[in-house]
This record gives structure tokens, C-alpha cells and sequence, in this order.
């Protein structure tokens, strides 16, 4: 009979029928015999030809045992050879059914000689890049083909609570957003879903993917002390968010296949668990793939072992387990499946279920039209392109833990052209130790057990032509008898494991790894690699003489990616993905836990280049994008040479182009971190603006900029200040400039400078540390070292005095207990003397005049006092030109409130907006609002007020609500509202309620609404809040609308504001637009579209007010909206 004719008769041989409906016929057409057979996954070399054609067996797992290879070491080649002999004899089976033949290639097909082995798990997790690791499934994938295997046993989605545990390697990190995001591996083994895919039913693309099975279902990474078969305890909240997380994106990808667990969950055995296999994942979670056993996982669930074994497959088939692996002993699993049919015992529906996802999941894969390996692909199996992959998986996965003894001279990179290097320990040569478990062998073996490059072969050929690398595996005094070093590399670590074999107490360096160490390291300055599958013991001995230590991880087959990193050709980029414990009483310990003290905590990582790059801010364009990528910039100025514009003049587009490629080079830096790109152009085109109309009135001295560094968002001056970053706010101080001018070249540092006529005094405050008071207290105390106080907060005033500053203003604060205004150590000996400060710093006087000649007269302050005083004010004076120019000018007053100066306030105010929610679905943006939406609600009583939207120092000091007066020039101004009605189309109409109510929406049906809620005006010490709340119930007024309209929130506030999760989810966008001033219809510019959103947080977003003090850098950052946090509209 034809092919065709037979595709006629059998639905299921047609590729052309819908899938289900070739299940559904194929099921037609089984025996009960045939079903259980799909249902049994056995062993090579356990199951002969004849047993899989005769049994219909439906799938084989190729172990590691050394009797399963074709030849000894095999190829490529042999191992296709050898699959396609056992799908051959299963396609001779009555309907042909082709077998799933699965591979545990968790890092590679690892047991193929000569095939590419990557990072293990735990590596790759130190990465955090879920592209590299959708690369590295996709390679994998491939050359699992081109041998004829179409599953991969992978990838294990545990998350790691306890570095006891014997499998910890094969999970990517401690913390369930680290596996989640790597679950890209699902992807990469079996393609990406198209558009619209169900969620949670299996997917494989084609002839180059594999079936894949996240593993093992679920919490095996948190058993009680680690143990390998051990018990999770934990409440199902905890199980769901820490441990089953990662499978909720693991099903958007589409896997096919899930591994239930050897491990219980608060007593009951995983593979017997009906409520979280099928109740939790196949019911409500929508999972429509097959489940496969583990091996001989069933066996677990009778205590002792395997005791009643008709328990055992009873328990785990209604539990929902679909396929059992039970690789030595299949046919009395066939038996015992079969007789537990017949008795009744399971129901022939519960049969039909498994056997149906299991036949599914074989027509997905494309199983029956291309069962065989693909030969087209045998070249790719260990090839160039993959091993250079695997190079580039090891550099990135490589952490710095150590940099030097001292941290002002880093160890790190070594010297390449060194006379005489000294390579110690035996994983420097030991190909197997370094690729771990998994590897030819289930346990993995000491020595070159496949093809790679080792570490000591990286170094040699990383060095120099003249340098001289002599490797001793096990050194001894005699190894340093006539020979002086350069340096010396130790590369120490665990042996090769897997499963049980790797669950360890105590975790000291095994092979005497400490004294090794220390024989070196007394000796010669010392490179330490740590080559392991977990954190491991190290003594505070230990880690104080070595001079730099690398954590490898367990690297793989491409050794030479170590030696790429430690020589400088890259640079670190690995983050520690699990805690670094101190001692092993400690465990287990994760980050989070209330007594979280580790040596390292998760996250922690070094750098060669530049100390801290977040700590950096240069300018446009000194700064190519492959410097901001590799060097982790923090800041970006955006100047004004003529070199930095994109065309002369440029446009808004222009601009955006250049600034969202330097943007797309931070994105792709190690950690992903954005740039903050600073104008601080503007912010001295403001204060040039300023001192303008400042100039009109005949004002002379403005008593700004503030350059605290604000540290805790209930300070009432928060508003006052530009960002909680030293960075940030010395780059504001350009303020400094525009209210003063350029002072010229070799203009002395600390001098006063007034540029002209045109230009005030200015005065920078207030000094030093009122941004860092406990609790946020208006007139508090700063706690800290003076270290901390010259880097955090001193250090604008430096900016500022190069810029020539003419005043400083001491704070109402005090420092460790001493009121400033009284501190002659930090006003006299540091400001004056040491910084050379030159001018005079304003105070508030009361009676200030008569006791001060008292003072001078009684002799309690000196003469020589008071004319250095007069001195430096009478300079200011001069420097100012105010003898030459006292009186106003009144050629300027045109310049009071002109279109010029309101145009660059709009800018301001397009500029100063931060994105912080942009639509419930991140697929469907809410923003930009559409112009000639019908109808608008806008909603709130800052919508229409002028007062609240300028803040405190508006007419009068704490501000105040409304149209202030009209009596006011400098009161006029565009509120949001009228904004709005000015940016909407002419058919537009727009509704405005102040405080809405029911009514409001009765009979009416709006486009959107745009509610504007914030704080009242305020300044200092009225500004005081320990709450956060938003004021006048703006909570419930956001409520009110988001239930019944889409709704855009706009926050009007000179800080951070408590957002509930409930509040957040309600709304479908939140604009951040702090107290933009004057012209409010800056913001319609932008959440209508015509403007980029620019601004990115110059302050922490916290959670909660319990978490206050929190700011970036702190060791238990946890905010809501980190700093530099800014999302756009036309980049998603």
C-alpha cells in the first residue's frame, strides 16, 4: 500500500490534519498494551530492538553509564548511528510510532566525545543574560539533532536555598527572578511561540529544536538541610513564590514536558502528589504537555524503597505523572500498569489523558514525519561557532570576589608580558573536574575525558612570546627554591559530581585546596579560581592572603575564557547569583532572610576597570558606546561643544537618535543598567534665566543652588534637591554657572566669581550633610564618618567651588551631634583652609549686631576674625561689580515672565517627566494618549491648580493653593488642565471634576481620564512627613476612576509617594511630574505624544516607609522604582 493510500486511511499519518485530530485517531487505533507501552520510558542498552518494536515503547533515555556507548570514546556519528538503529525498530511497531529519545544534556550533549560543554547552571546564572543562555539551548539543541536525540532533560528551573544540596550547579541562582528570566533556555531548545500561542500548551518548532522538560517539579532546590530526596517544608504561598515561579514562565514559552521531583513537600512525595501535578499545574495553571518521571522516581513514593511497588505506579498514574521512567525494570512497570487497568484501579480515561499529551507533544515535535537524526548537522556537533560560544559563557560567568589587598591597588588584570608565572593546583589541567557532572560520565571523571581547552592551555596561550608558565599540580617547597615569580595562579575546587554524590556539610576546599593556597600565597603574589558548583568555606585567613580571587564555577569545555578575563582582553561581568556564607552554621541562608550576613551577599561582584562605573559620569562625546557598554558608565552629560550635536542645528528627533543609541549601549552592558543622561545645560540655562530677571528687580544675590544630597524622602526639603546621587547633584552645580557665569581659564579654585551685569552671587546650600539627617528631621543630625560625609555630601561643594562659587550657607543640621553653624572643624579647618573657600557664608542673625561688638570687645573673638570676615565679603562684592552696578536694570524687565524663559520652563517640564507605568499589558501601551479621543475625564484638584503645581518659594514661602493672584506677574502660568484643553483636538471635549463622584460617570462614557493628585505646597520643616501618603485621600480618588475609566495617573510631589500594589495594578500609566513650575502644559507635550518621555528617577522609589533610609548601593535594596528608573513610549 502507498504512503499516500496509507495517509488516506490513518488520520494520524497525515501532516496536513490538525493535531488534536491526529491524537484523537491515533488513539483509536491502540490497544491497551500500545497506550501503556507510550507510557513507559526505558533505558539503553536495558530495551533491545525487539522490545521497543513489540512493546510500542515511548521513549529511551541514553544514560551515562560507559555501556551505552556506541564506541568508546564515540562520535558524532556512531551516536547517530546508533539512535537511528532504535527509531528504526520503532517504526516498524504495528502503528509506527516513532520513540522520544532523551538525552541529560543540562549543559551541552554531554555524552557525546567532542561535543561543545557549556557552564554549568549555576555559571550561567552569574551572568543574568537569558540571550546567551538562549543561545547556548539553541546550540545545544542542534547538536542533540544531529545525533538523532530530540529531548533534552533540561533545563532544571530549581531555585537553590541551601549550597548543600548535591544538584546545586544545575540550578541558575537562589532567587526565583534570576531562574525565571533563564528560562529562556526553553526557548532556545524549542523555538520561540508565535504570536498568540496558548499559554501552557507545548510548542517545538522544527527539525532543529527539541522537546524540552523543566525540572524537577517543584521546590527540590529547598529541602531541609539540602538533602537530595529530602523534605521541602514550606507553605504553599512560599512553594508558589519561590519555587514554582519560574515554571509559570516556562509554560509561556511553551514547554513541552515537566520532571517531577525526588523530593516531598511537606511529607508527601512529589511523584504522588495529585494536587500539585494535576490539580495546580495541569488544572489551573493550563499545563497541556506530558509529565515524565524521573528516574525510577515512582519507586520513591513507599518507604523503604520501592516497598509496594503496585502502590508506587497506582499513586503516581492518578497523581498525574503521564510517562514513568523506569529504566531496568520496564516490564514489570508494563505489567503492573496493565493489571491496575483491568482491576479498575485506574481509569482507562486517566490513560487515554496520558497517553494523549504524550502523543501530542510527539506530533508538535514533528516526531513522525522526521524521526530520524539529522546528519546535515553532524558538522555543528562541538564546531567553532559553539565552542566560541561557550568561551563567551565562561567570561561572562567568571565573579570577582577579590581585587587586591589594598583597594587602591587592584591585583587584577595581570601582567601578560610577566617574566615567570607560577600555575598551581590540578583543576588547572583537569579537562573533567573543570565540566563537572554530567559530563561522559553521569558523575563526571578526573582528566582530559573530552575534547577542550583547559585552563593552564588558556594561560599559555594568553601570555606573552617571552613569558616563561611552569605548572606544578601539587607544589612543595622546592618550587620556589631559585626561582622568583611574577605571580602565581591557584586553581582549586571540587571534584566532579552529580545528584547524592555531591551532597556535602562541611564544603572546604576538597584536595587540601586551603593549604595550597597558603603555600602559594606566603610566597608569591596570588591569583586564586575557585572551580566548584557552589560556594564553598573561605577562612578570613585564607581570603586575606590571597591577592585575588575569581569564582569559576564549573566552566565547561572552553577553559581559555578564564584566562580572557584575568589578563584584561574583557572584563568581569559575572554577579553572584546565590549568598556567599561565611560559615556553613549559617545555613542555609538567602538574601532576604532577617539575618542575612554574608561574605558575599547575591548580586555581589568587582571590576578591574574603573572602580565603580555607576560611580561615573563623563560627557558626550568622549564617550564612545562601546566605553559605556564595557566600563558599566553611570552618567552621561549632554554639553554643548559643537562636536556633540548630531547636525548643526539639530532637531528633537536628532537629538533622541544619538541619545538612545548611547542608551541602547547601557542596556547592553553585564547588568543592563541605563545611563542617566544629565542636562545639565538646562539646568544653568535656568539659573542664567533667573539671575536675569533677578537682575531686573535689582536683586543682586540668590540664595540657591541647594546641593544637598537628599538620603531619606520624609525630609521636608526633598524637593530642594536634585537626586540622593553625589553624581548627579555635582553635575547640577552648574547651576553655580549660570547664575554666576563662566569663570575664565585658570580661574583659582575656591575664588568668588560674578561674570556681569547680567549675572547674581550665588549661594550654595546648606552645608554640609542636611540631606542625610536620621529620620529626614528638618534641623536633625547627620550620623557618620567623615569619609562618608566627604562622599556622599561634600562633594557637590568641590563642583562648586571650582565653579568660582561666591557663598556657601552652613545647615541647620548638625554632624555627629555638633550643630553646624558652630562647626569650626568642618566651616573653618575643612571649607576655608583646606578646600580654600574664599568668601563669606550667610547666617541668620537675631541681636546679631550689638553682641558681636560686645564679643570683639571683651576679646572674645579677635580682631584678625572679623577682617578676614569683611575681607571676604567686601571681595564678593567687588567681584560682583555692585559698586560699579548697584541699582536694578531696568533694561531687563522686559525679561520678567517673557515667552523666552516660559518656553524654557516648558522644557524643563518635558524634560524632567519619568515614565514609571505604561499600561497594564507590556505589549499594549497606554501612552501616548490619543488627541481626539470623544471624550476626556480629567480628574483632581492639582489638575487646575497653579499653587500645588509650583510648590513651596512661589510668592510666598510654604506656597499655597490656586491661582495664587493675578496681582502677581510672576504668578502666571498655564496649569495642566489647561494644558490638556489646549493639546486635544477641536471635537474633543474635555470634563473636568475636581473631587468626582458617582454621578460623574453617570450617562457618560469617557475615552480615558487623566487624574492629577499630589501634595500641597510646603517647604522645610512643614514638609516633614513620616507617611507618604498621597494627600487629600488621592488613593481613593485614583480608585474612583481606574475602576470605571483607563486611566492615566499624573503625580504632582516633590518626592516619592507610598504606591500600594492595588493602586498600581489599577491604573494603566503613572507619570512622576515632581512640581514642575509655571507652565504645566509641558506635561500634556509629552502624555500626548508630541515629546519623548526623558527623565529617569533621580531619587529611590521605596516600597514602603519601613524601608526608609534606602538608597542605591544600600546592602538591602529593595525599592519599588530603582534610581535612574525611567521607561519610554516609542521604545519598547
Amino acid at each position: 500500500m502507498s504512503e499516500a493510500t496509507d495517509s488516506c486511511r490513518f488520520i494520524y499519518k497525515d501532516p496536513n490534519q490538525p493535531i488534536e485530530a491526529r491524537v484523537v485517531d491515533l488513539l483509536s487505533h491502540m490497544s491497551l498494551k500500545e497506550k501503556v507501552g507510550q507510557m513507559t520510558c526505558t533505558e539503553n542498552p536495558s530495551a533491545s530492538p525487539s522490545t521497543i518494536k513489540d512493546l510500542s515503547i515511548g521513549a529511551i533515555l541514553y544514560s551515562f553509564p560507559a555501556s551505552c556507548y556506541p564506541t568508546e570514546p564515540a562520535s558524532a556519528t556512531d551516536w547517530a548511528d546508533m539512535v537511528d538503529s532504535l527509531q528504526k525498530a520503532a517504526l516498524e511497531s504495528r502503528l509506527g510510532i516513532p520513540i522520544i529519545q532523551m538525552c541529560d544534556s543540562v549543559h551541552g550533549h554531554g555524552n557525546v566525545f567532542g561535543a561543545t560543554i557549556f557552564p554549568h547552571n549555576v555559571g550561567l546564572g552569574a551572568t543574568r543574560d537569558k540571550n546567551l543562555v538562549e543561545r547556548i539551548a539553541s546550540a545545544t539543541a542542534l547538536e542533540l539533532r544531529a545525533t538523532g536525540t530530540n529531548f533534552s532533560v533540561a533545563p532544571c528551573v530549581a531555585v537553590m536555598r541551601d549550597p548543600r544540596w548535591g544538584r546545586c550547579y544545575e540550578s541558575f541562582s537562589e532567587d526565583s527572578e534570576i531562574v525565571s528570566a533563564m528560562t529562556s533556555a526553553v526557548v532556545g531548545y524549542q523555538g520561540i511561540t508565535p504570536e498568540g500561542h496558548p499559554n501552557g500548551y507545548p510548542y517545538v518548532a522544527g527539525r532543529t529544536k527539541v522537546i524540552a522538560c523543566a525540572k524537577h517539579f517543584v521546590g527540590d532546590g529547598g529541602t531541609e538541610l539540602g538533602l537530595m530526596e529530602g523534605n521541602t517544608v514550606s507553605s504553599f504561598e512560599d512553594l508558589e513564590r519561590i519555587h514554582m515561579k519560574p515554571y509559570l514562565d516556562c509554560l509561556a514559552h511553551g514547554v513541552s514536558t515537566i520532571m517531577p521531583s525526588y523530593t516531598s513537600w511537606n511529607g508527601t512525595r512529589m511523584h504522588g502528589h495529585r494536587f500539585l501535578l494535576t490539580d495546580i499545574l495541569k488544572e489551573k495553571l493550563g499545563f497541556k504537555g506530558f509529565l515524565l518521571s524521573d528516574w525510577e522516581g515512582i519507586d520513591t513514593i513507599c518507604e523503604p524503597y520501592r516497598a509496594d511497588y503496585r502502590h508506587c505506579v497506582l499513586t503516581s498514574i492518578n497523581a498525574g505523572v503521564d510517562m514513568n521512567m523506569e529504566p531496568l525494570r520496564y516490564e514489570e512497570y508494563f505489567e503492573t500498569l496493565i493489571s491496575l487497568v483491568e482491576s479498575g484501579e485506574i481509569p482507562m480515561s486517566r490513560i487515554d489523558d496520558a497517553v494523549k499529551r504524550i502523543l501530542k507533544v510527539k506530533f508538535i515535535a514533528g516526531l513522525f514525519e522526521h524521526p530520524f537524526a539529522d546528519r546535515s548537522l553532524l558538522d555543528m556537533v562541538g564546531c567553532k561557532v559553539h565552542r566560541e560560544l561557550a568561551r563567551e559563557a565562561v567570561r561572562k560567568s567568571l565573579i570577582l570576589l577579590k581585587n587586591g589587598k589594598d583597594p587602591e591597588k587592584p591585583f587584577l588584570p595581570l601582567d601578560k608580558n610577566a617574566r615567570r608565572v607560577l600555575v598551581v593546583g590540578r583543576h588547572a589541567d583537569d579537562l573533567g573536574y573543570r565540566c563537572g557532572g554530567w559530563t561522559i560520565t553521569k558523575y563526571g571523571a578526573s582528566g582530559r575525558i573530552t575534547i577542550g581547552t583547559t585552563i593552564l592551555e588558556g594561560i599559555k596561550e594568553a601570555v606573552g612570546e617571552h613569558s616563561e608558565v611552569i605548572y606544578e599540580q601539587n607544589p612543595s617547597s622546592a618550587t620556589f627554591e631559585g626561582l622568583e615569580f611574577s605571580y602565581a595562579i591557584v586553581v582549586v575546587g571540587e571534584p566532579a559530581y552529580a545528584e547524592g554524590r555531591g551532597y556535602n556539610v562541611e564544603l572546604k576546599t576538597p584536595f587540601d585546596g586551603d593549604n595550597v593556597i597558603n603555600m602559594v600565597a606566603e610566597r608569591v603574589p596570588t591569583l586564586v579560581v575557585l572551580i566548584s558548583g557552589r560556594p564553598l568555606v573561605l577562612e578570613p585567613e585564607l581570603l586575606e592572603k590571597m591577592d585575588a580571587l575569581v569564582a569559576a564555577w564549573l566552566p565547561g569545555s572552553q577553559g581559555e575564557g578564564v584566562a580572557d578575563v584575568v589578563f584584561g582582553d574583557y572584563e568581569f561581568q559575572g554577579k553572584l547569583p546565590v549568598t556567599w556564607f561565611k560559615r556553613v552554621d549559617q545555613l542555609p541562608m538567602n538574601y532576604g532572610d532577617e539575618h542575612y550576613d554574608p561574605l558575599f551577599p547575591l548580586g555581589f561582584c568587582l571590576k578591574t576597570k574603573e572602580k565603580v562605573g555607576q560611580m561615573t559620569c563623563t560627557e558626550n562625546p568622549a564617550a564612545s558606546p562601546s566605553t559605556i557598554k564595557d566600563l558599566s558608565i553611570g552618567a552621561i552629560l549632554c554639553s554643548f561643544p559643537a562636536s556633540c550635536y548630531p547636525t548643526e542645528p539639530a532637531s528633537a528627533t536628532d537629538w533622541a537618535d544619538i541619545v538612545d543609541s548611547l542608551q541602547n549601549a547601557a542596556l547592553e552592558s553585564r547588568l543592563g543598567i541605563p545611563i542617566i543622561q544629565i542636562d545639565k545645560n538646562l539646568v544653568e540655562r535656568i539659573a542664567a534665566a533667573t539671575a536675569l530677571e533677578l537682575r531686573a528687580t535689582g536683586t543682586k544675590f540668590s540664595i540657591a543652588p541647594c546641593v544637598a544630597v537628599i538620603r531619606d524622602p520624609r525630609w521636608g526639603l526633598c524637593c530642594e534637591s536634585f537626586s540622593e546621587d553625589s553624581e548627579i547633584v555635582s553635575a547640577m552645580t552648574s547651576a553655580v554657572v549660570g547664575y554666576q557665569g563662566i569663570p575664565p581659564e585658570g580661574h583659582p579654585n575656591g575664588y568668588p566669581y560674578v561674570a556681569s551685569r547680567t549675572n547674581v552671587i550665588a549661594c550654595a546650600k546648606h552645608f554640609v550633610g542636611d540631606g542625610g539627617t536620621e529620620l529626614g528631621l528638618m534641623e536633625g543630625n547627620t550620623v557618620s564618618c567623615f569619609e562618608d560625609l566627604e562622599r556622599i555630601h561634600m562633594k557637590p561643594y568641590l563642583h562648586c567651588l571650582a565653579q568660582g562659587v561666591s557663598t556657601i550657607m552652613p545647615s541647620y543640621t548638625s554632624w555627629n551631634g555638633t550643630r553646624m553653624h558652630g562647626h569650626r572643624f568642618l566651616l573653618t579647618d575643612i571649607l576655608k583652609e583646606k578646600l580654600g573657600f574664599k568668601y563669606m557664608e550667610p547666617v541668620r542673625y537675631e541681636e546679631y549686631f550689638e553682641t558681636l561688638i560686645s564679643l570683639i570687645e571683651s576679646g572674645e573673638i579677635p580682631m584678625s576674625r572679623i577682617d578676614d570676615a569683611v575681607k571676604r565679603i567686601l571681595k564678593v562684592k567687588f567681584i560682583a561689580g555692585l559698586f560699579e552696578h548697584p541699582f536694578a536694570d531696568r533694561s531687563l524687565l522686559d525679561m520678567v515672565g517673557c515667552k523666552v524663559h516660559r518656553e524654557l520652563a516648558r522644557e524643563a517640564v518635558r524634560k524632567s517627566l519619568i515614565l514609571l507605568k505604561n499600561g497594564k499589558d507590556l505589549e499594549k501601551p497606554f501612552l501616548p494618549l490619543n488627541k481626539n479621543a470623544r471624550r476626556i475625564l480629567v480628574i483632581g484638584r492639582h489638575a487646575g491648580d497653579l499653587g500645588y503645581q509650583c510648590g513651596g518659594w512661589t510668592i510666598t514661602k510654604y506656597g499655597t493653593s490656586g491661582r495664587i493672584t493675578i496681582d502677581f506677574p510672576c504668578a502666571l502660568g498655564t496649569t495642566i488642565l489647561e494644558g490638556i484643553k489646549e493639546a486635544v483636538g477641536e471635537h474633543s471635549e474635555v470634563i473636568y471634576e475636581q473631587n468626582p463622584s458617582l454621578e460623574t460617570f453617570e450617562g457618560l462614557e469617557f475615552s480615558f481620564a487623566i487624574v492629577v493628585v499630589g501634595e500641597p505646597a510646603y517647604a522645610e520643616s512643614k514638609g516633614y512627613n513620616v507617611e507618604l501618603k498621597i494627600p487629600f485621600d488621592g488613593a481613593n480618588v485614583i480608585n474612583m476612576v481606574a475602576e470605571r475609566v483607563p486611566t492615566l495617573v499624573v503625580l504632582i510631589s516633590g518626592r516619592p509617594l507610598v504606591l500600594e500594589p492595588e493602586l498600581l495594578e489599577k491604573i494603566d500609566a503613572l507619570v512622576a511630574a515632581w512640581l514642575p513650575g509655571s507652565q504645566g502644559e509641558g506635561v500634556a507635550d509629552v502624555v500626548f505624544g508630541e515629546y519623548e518621555f526623558q527623565g529617569k528617577l533621580p531619587v529611590t522609589w521605596f516600597k514602603r516607609v519601613d524601608q526608609l533610609p534606602m538608597n542605591y548601593g544600600d546592602e538591602h535594596y529593595d525599592p519599588l522604582f530603582p534610581l535612574g528608573f525611567g521607561l519610554k513610549m516609542k521604545v519598547h
